[in-house]
């Protein structure tokens, strides 16, 4: 989010998060990496109208193993900058002013990618851009104002695919509006037009980008006009391109920022996790406001219900509305005023018999004797259940996944507070468990707590409970049995500022967890279909095996214990032969290093067949089922010991064990 910028000045004494930041200095500049994961778009170090200082931090948590995160910059007045950071397991790097300190680039703005050497999918980027309050007559001065600004993946940036809508500012009066464009890697054509409520449109703008640019116009500057619950029409000639709204409060200068919506969208449950008409703290009185966009030439028939916090809310009145085809409403106070239910809050579904691209802001209108000081709010996109997406979590036994909120703070300047929706109908009964951890990726400490049948709940201070200033929650949710009762918990946090009230909005974000494959798990996978069969061991697994020189024990009295009687030998001598094959001295005989040095037939004549040096010649040790039964389960102990304790020489890695898709090649001859 920028504006118009004035002289960039410095900040002087203002109070802000002490995170453990990583600067430009901190880290060598390096070249752009040829693909990325996310864009964050909005992001801005500078001063705009009306006083306003803006700023953007930026949040990073690794959910895989160790890793390296590369964040690239792309300003409207600078070359792609990039920087690296070794990003550890579990871990959350806090990015303050990411364009002024990070990438110093004071007076600029637009927006981030992140990449990571690891997954992608485990990989949770957040940021927040904000206005800080410097004026000493205001009520709100040290405090901040700000939103949760978009976070997107490569593959949902804006396609040819798709058209696209964004919905505008409903009062044009009280809010001015900007629309930014951005390209990533391609040039883009950008069409956009502009509409009024009833779908006329009101003006078309085409705007051509070169690859790795960003521009920022006014509303008003870029169509020659505006309207009151206007929306915004987008198409692009190239993937890879982005667009976002947003709107400050003339008075207050609090932000809303808006993405585009597909203007194709699905039927669905359509859920606002948080709405009210509620007096807060410090006389405070909070509304919902919720505007609704149709995409299609028919009227659309809604139904509404409150599902009441912390109440079983399986049986609820639903009040019933019309949205005019192709047009867009807003419901003002759609809790206190349409729902006649003052002094209450919760969270809303939402069921229509068409398409409605729905969104929401609660706000809260800031006065100070008798003078409106404008409103502090934040905004909402609807959620939706049925799809695995990052705003909504439709588990299922086999695909498990928990919701991370990073970024969350309990301090002097803010608190965070948690919200929870049981949003399947069929479960009276759905338990819930709260891990949190440390920046550094610790556990904190752990909670339950169960949610009745549509219930919602908010949890205060969250991290409170946990000891903890700053950290993150995952939200675990256990796979209910039976197809039609997947488990549906929707999850929203809110970082609200102490001094102003802005909150801003964090929806859960999805990490899959895939359950740690033991060694016992890939060996049953991999050998046991070998066990009636022969197989093979590699130099190394078999010098593992007998030295036991590895971190793994030796198995060599364990073998010959087996392999010596049943060959007409003491068990004594035959361990002595098999360490002094692979004590590494060719007088007394030496495993062969160029393949397979071991092979095990399990079927007759069972034995076990060793090759030598220098030639490969074979030797044979010849005995019968009962002892090559006893044999295999000797090698296989060990492969299970040894699969666990190098899971990387498997396909995997400390965090996941072994892959159970990596082949270990046993069934095979292979060269060393």
């Amino acid at each position: 989010m920028r504006e118009e910028r004035m002289p960039v000045r410095r900040l002087g004494s203002v109070t802000v998060f002490a995170m453990a930041v990583l600067t430009a200095h901190a880290a060598a500049q390096v070249q752009p990496p040829s693909y990325f994961n996310y864009v964050v778009a909005g992001v801005v170090s500078s001063d705009g109208l009306q006083g306003s200082r803006w700023r953007t931090d930026l949040d990073a948590t690794n959910h895989d193993i160790d890793a390296t995160l590369t964040l690239c910059y792309t300003s409207n007045a600078s070359a792609r900058d990039c920087i690296q950071a070794p990003i550890l397991s579990g871990q959350t790097l806090h990015y303050a002013d990411v364009a002024g300190t990070v990438f110093q680039r004071p007076g600029t703005f637009g927006y981030v990618t992140a990449t990571t050497s690891q997954s992608a999918s485990k990989l949770e980027i957040r940021a927040r851009t904000y206005n800080i309050v410097v004026d000493p007559s205001s009520p709100l001065v040290g405090g901040t104002l700000g939103a949760s600004l978009p976070v997107t993946a490569t593959s949902d940036l804006l396609t040819t695919a798709y058209s696209y809508r964004v919905s505008g500012a409903p009062d044009t009066a009280a809010f001015r509006q900007n629309l930014t464009f951005f390209t990533t890697d391609q040039a883009s054509t950008i069409t956009a037009v502009l509409k009024d409520n009833k779908d006329n449109p009101l003006g078309t703008e085409t705007i051509t980008l070169p690859p790795w640019s960003v521009t920022q116009n006014t509303v008003a500057g870029l169509f020659g006009t505006t309207w009151p619950n206007n929306f915004i029409d987008i198409d692009v000639t190239n993937s890879d391109a982005g667009v976002y709204f947003s709107a400050i409060d003339n008075t207050s200068n609090s932000p809303v920022i808006s993405v585009p919506f597909k203007r194709s969208p699905t039927v669905a449950d359509q859920w606002i996790v948080s709405s009210a008409n509620i007096n807060g703290a410090n006389g405070t009185t909070w509304k919902t406001d919720v505007t609704l966009n149709s995409t299609i030439s028919d009227n659309t028939q809604l139904s509404v219900t409150l599902l009441y916090a912390n109440s079983d809310n399986s049986s609820v009145p639903w009040l019933f509305t019309t949205v005019t085809n192709q047009a867009q409403q807003t419901i003002t106070d759609i809790v206190g005023t349409f729902m006649n239910q003052p002094g209450r809050y919760g969270a809303l579904r939402l069921q229509s018999n068409h398409p409605l691209l729905a969104s929401s802001r609660t706000y809260n209108t800031i006065t100070v004797n008798g003078q409106s000081l404008g409103t502090v709010g934040m905004t909402l996109s609807a959620l939706t259940t049925g799809a695995t997406n990052k705003n909504a979590d439709p588990r299922d036994t086999t695909n498990e996944t928990d919701l991370s909120l990073n970024g969350l703070r309990e301090d002097s300047g803010f608190r965070t507070n948690l919200m929870l929706l049981n949003a399947n109908d069929r479960i009276a009964q759905q338990p819930i468990t709260l891990t949190a951890f440390d920046d550094s990726g610790n556990q904190a400490g752990t909670s339950s707590l169960t949610l009745r049948t549509l219930e919602m709940t908010q949890v205060n201070q969250v991290l409170k409970q946990y000891g903890l200033t700053s950290g993150r929650i995952t939200i675990s949710v256990p796979p209910n049995t039976g197809v039609s009762d997947h488990p549906n918990v929707l999850v929203m946090a809110t970082v609200i500022d102490n001094v102003t009230g802005q909150a801003s909005a964090k929806t859960g974000y999805p990490v899959v967890v895939v359950p740690k494959v033991t060694g016992e798990q890939y060996v049953a996978a991999w050998l046991d279909l070998l066990k009636t069969q022969y197989f093979y061991l590699s130099n190394t697994e078999v010098r593992c095996m007998i030295s036991g020189n590895c971190g793994v024990r030796s198995y060599a009295p364990d073998l010959a214990s087996v392999m010596g009687p049943a060959s007409g030998n003491s068990a004594a001598l035959y361990e002595s032969l098999l360490r002094q094959w692979t004590d590494g001295a060719t007088e007394n005989g030496e495993l062969f290093h160029a393949f397979d040095p071991m092979n095990v037939n399990m079927r007759p004549p069972y034995g076990i067949r060793f090759y030598y040096e220098p030639t490969g010649a074979a030797g044979d040790t010849v005995v019968d089922s009962n002892a090559m039964t006893g044999a295999y389960q000797v090698i296989r102990a060990f492969l299970v010991a040894y699969v666990a304790a190098y899971p990387d020489e498997y396909g995997g890695s400390a965090a996941t064990g072994p892959d159970l898709f990596h082949n270990p090649t046993w069934s095979t001859q292979d060269p060393n």
